[in-house]
């Protein structure tokens, strides 16, 4: 299932808390956090939160941009339905 047909998959409970320290602390920073800096917050390695991250990514609520620090990027319920956002 993909964020662009099917359902999207229900985020597990640390998913959850992983995607609203996320779009917290880019609305407050303008960027992302490091895997460091939000396992930081979260209480977690980076290892754990780049795991979370994989899934969140997979459910279709988030993107990354392979290669580029902080290049996470919080997806609209538009840009779930396939839509062409910024």
């Amino acid at each position: 299932m993909s964020a662009t047909g099917g359902s999207v998959k229900e985020l597990t409970t640390r998913q959850r808390a992983v995607l609203r320290m996320l779009q917290g602390f880019i609305a407050r920073e303008g960027i992302a956090p490091t895997f460091q800096e939000l396992g930081e917050k979260l209480g977690m390695t980076a290892a754990s939160v780049r795991q979370h991250v994989l899934a969140i990514e997979r459910k279709g609520f988030l993107r990354r941009h392979p290669g580029k620090s902080r290049g996470l990027v919080v997806l609209s319920a538009k840009d779930k339905r396939g839509g062409r956002g910024k």
